[in-house]
């Protein structure tokens, strides 16, 4: 099993939700084989540095815990949601020099890092992207599995947005007597 899940899109689509309903589901289904699972969100913006060189290490750091985890605790299903990943993953074609070598560092340090990952049985990465045009082709060709999520057509975004009004009515956050019609 390759495990490295991408799910990408304009934002707002739920990609992250998604990626932390498909943990859950993931520790459901695993329950059986693994007493617990472990949730780690890494938000990619707090990894870049001003300092050269130091987003790098500081996913190199990542890395190292989250194989350290996966060692010690070989019954711990460990799921890793790298979020708006384009930002620790760009394409390498552009990193030349100055800011941009640094990005090349933090590139190859992820590739690096899922690659000493890949032996442990017990870790996916679930990874979102807003500009997978941006993404370096090395991170691409890692992924088991890459996947649009486009927004819901108007009626069910809709749909959703009164069923998020009718709950605050239900709790009396607002007050209405009226019920919102369905989208038809």
């Amino acid at each position: 099993m390759n495990p490295l899940i991408l799910l990408y899109g304009p934002p707002g689509t739920g990609k992250t939700s998604l990626c932390q309903g498909l943990a859950q589901k993931v520790s459901i289904r695993l329950s059986s084989t693994y007493k617990q699972t472990k949730l780690i969100q890494i938000k990619t913006a707090t990894l870049l540095s001003k300092y050269y060189s130091q987003s790098a290490k500081q996913i190199d750091e990542i890395f190292t815990s989250i194989e350290k985890i996966c060692e010690e605790h070989t019954d711990q299903f460990v799921c890793v949601l790298i979020d708006e990943v384009e930002s620790i993953a760009n394409t390498r074609e552009s990193s030349m020099h100055g800011e941009a070598l640094d990005s090349l560092r933090a590139t190859n340090a992820l590739l690096t890092g899922l690659d000493r990952a890949k032996r442990f049985s017990n870790v996916i990465f679930l990874c979102t992207s807003n500009m997978i045009d941006c993404l370096d082709d090395a991170f691409l060709d890692r992924c088991g599995l890459k996947m649009a999520v486009d927004p819901p057509p108007a009626s069910i975004q809709y749909e959703i947005l009164r069923g998020k009004i009718q709950n605050l009515i239900k709790d009396q956050v607002i007050i209405s007597n009226t019920l919102l019609p369905s989208c038809e």
